[in-house]
């Protein structure tokens, strides 16, 4: 009998002694690797995949070698075995007499037979192990995803003792097309699903799969090329030159000069025209940055669009592109630069906002100056700023975002195609949180800072030593700003608990996720049915007491008409200038007005009498 030796008895990626632990002798383990998930006929832990050397051949039969089994159901054929029931020197004599040549052609035609099979089921074992997201079933097993059928875990799968008797070349070929028949199956089954596994490489397991339901919301629309939708000009030509106005004005004893800062990307870029078009005041100061990752033609387009507005729209300036990375410091860097630029440019307003190209207006440009003046002459500069503070209770439950490593390639200028935040995973240990001394604030990004604290931001050398325990944080625009007022004396007195933004996180009992909902989507995330109105987080609209929402995706949505129309009133004009329709309109802006008016003396109010600040006489004057 010519039989070849087995290779060295090696043990990869199983450290010295974890043989023990894992329940498998040592010699028993022939080069098995570790990891995740494997194949193998034993062995135990990870995705050991056992190398079996040589084809066993014999005079009067064939053997072969070990065949590995994807499946735990699947019997592991040894590498020698004889027929049941007959032994070497009985098979030897199972054939005719004189015909040792004859079995000597049947045994080299079976051998390579079998090293077919075992080719082809190795390669099916590496598609399914694929298909699982690198996890397995061995046939004898170990760790991972995978169990077997002699495995080093007390989960693996039957050790199949007594199965001496070889199968057919037609069993081995139902089989290898059952085998390929699942595999494609489970490729198929896997679109859109998630595939959950067993452990880790040192767990067992009988590498059971079970479908995991993912809420995969729809992808949002691409960018629309430049000119497709109507510009700022084209909007102005409707409205006379001149930006929307609203037929309601609020009462207040002045008007706060506002700046605004906007930050855009290439998704959202489309949504400026009618952005500004709502917003604009000739006597505000806007700051907008455009994502530097946004292709240079729409760039063009948009600062071309804003430059032919005529000097009325002078007081609109593009902050110097660079890139930005979502979740990253850069956010927070961004801002800071719009704020420094917007003390520069202009010596005169008191609070500025940042906004995205996703938010938009529920109440006039107008109205929002006269409802940040109406705490009256007199009140000290930077008494008043406004942040959308989580509950207290849930703060220490995002620590987790500065106690982990992460790195902004922004921040070095990088924008290659794998450029987004990622956690430094090496790093297990951020000395920052070890001896952090203040207290971490969650907060939604949005806020109305006074310019005193844009000023504080931007020079003090407080809050630049707050910046740097923000930088390798996840998502710092969330935390960075309201924690470096928070904790310091000076602001902790002037914060008002509210950014007067809507930001729809549950509806009908359900949270959004990681993102929240888009208000002119379907709850699932899909744009409205043709002809159907986007209006199923209308009610949330209808009662809120804030001057944005956020967010939008669709340009010039009807969801949009209808807010200019029942809430801010910017779409009271043109048809609508007589008739019921109209006074139904002006009806509904009175009505939100009042509530968002009322709702902002009481939350002001509050806030200055908890920092012993006077109220000046004349503050605070009826609604209309």
């Amino acid at each position: 009998m010519d039989t070849a030796g087995p290779g060295p008895s090696t043990s990869a990626g199983v450290p010295d002694g974890e043989e023990a632990k894992q329940g498998v002798a040592p010699t028993a383990v022939a080069a098995s690797g570790g990891g995740g998930g494997g194949v193998g006929d034993d062995g135990g832990g990870g995705s050991g995949v056992k190398q079996a050397t040589g084809v066993a051949t014999t005079a009067a039969g064939w053997a072969s070698p070990s065949i590995r089994t994807p499946l735990s159901f699947l019997p592991a054929f040894p590498a020698r075995a004889e027929v049941v029931g007959f032994p070497p020197s009985a098979r030897a004599h199972s054939n005719a007499p004189g015909s040792s040549a004859a079995a000597a052609t049947a045994a080299a035609t079976a051998a390579t037979i079998g090293r077919l099979s075992v080719k082809r089921f190795r390669t099916a074992a590496r598609l399914l192990r694929l298909a699982t997201g690198g996890g397995g079933v061995g046939a004898a097993g170990g760790g991972g995803c995978g169990g077997g059928a002699a495995g080093g875990s007390a989960s693996g799968g039957h050790h199949l003792k007594g199965i001496r008797r070889l199968p057919s070349v037609s069993a081995l070929l139902v089989l290898n097309a059952a085998l390929l028949l699942l595999v494609l199956l489970l490729l198929w089954w896997r679109r859109g699903e998630g595939v959950a596994g067993g452990g880790g490489s040192g767990g067992g397991g009988v590498g059971l799969l079970w479908r995991v339901p993912l809420r995969q919301r729809p992808l949002p629309p691409p960018p629309l090329p430049p000119g497709s939708l109507p510009s700022l000009q084209a909007l102005l030509a409707t409205t006379g030159g001149v930006a929307a106005s609203a037929p309601l004005v609020i009462n207040s004893p002045r008007e706060a000069r506002l700046a605004y800062f906007i930050q855009l990307d290439g998704r959202s870029l489309p949504l400026l025209p009618r952005l500004l078009h709502r917003l604009h005041h000739p006597d505000n100061l806007y700051v907008l940055h455009v994502d530097g990752k946004v292709d240079t033609p729409a760039y063009a387009a948009a600062v071309a669009d804003v430059r032919g507005a005529g000097q009325t729209w002078a007081n609109v300036h593009f902050l110097r592109r660079e890139y930005v990375t979502y979740k990253g410091v850069s956010m927070v860097t961004n801002a800071l630069a719009a704020m420094r630029l917007a003390l520069a440019l202009d010596d005169g307003w008191e609070y500025i906002i940042n906004l995205s190209g996703a938010d938009y207006p529920l109440v006039s440009a107008v109205n929002q100056r006269r409802l940040l003046g109406r705490p009256g002459v007199g009140l000290p500069p930077g008494a008043l700023n406004f942040f959308s503070f989580f509950p207290r209770a849930e703060w220490s439950s995002y620590a987790f975002r500065v106690n982990n490593l992460h790195f902004d390639p922004a921040v070095v200028g990088y924008q290659g195609a794998d450029a987004r935040l990622r956690r430094l995973r090496a790093a297990r240990f951020n000395p920052v949180a070890a001896t952090r001394n203040y207290t971490l604030v969650k907060a939604e990004a949005w806020m109305i800072a006074s310019r005193p604290l844009a000023a504080w931001y931007v020079a003090d050398a407080g809050a630049k030593q707050a910046l740097l325990n923000a930088v390798n944080a996840l998502s710092p625009a969330e935390h960075y700003f309201a924690s470096a007022a928070w904790n310091d004396p000076r602001w902790a007195a002037t914060l008002v608990p509210d950014a007067l933004r809507k930001v729809v996180w549950r509806h009908a009992g359900r949270r959004s996720g990681q993102h929240p909902y888009a208000l002119d989507r379907t709850p699932g995330g899909a744009p409205p049915p043709a002809g159907a109105a986007p209006f199923a987080f209308w009610a949330h609209l209808h009662r809120t007491r804030s001057l944005f929402a956020r967010k939008v995706t669709l340009p010039h949505s009807a969801l949009m008409e209808r807010m200019d129309v029942e809430l801010s009133g910017l779409g009271v004009g043109g048809t609508l200038a007589r008739g019921p329709a109209a006074a139904s309109a002006v009806a509904s802006n009175r009505a939100f007005l009042l509530h968002l008016t009322e709702h902002f003396d009481f939350v002001t109010t509050a806030a200055l009498r908890a920092a012993n600040v006077s109220i000046p006489l004349g503050a605070y004057p009826p609604v209309f």
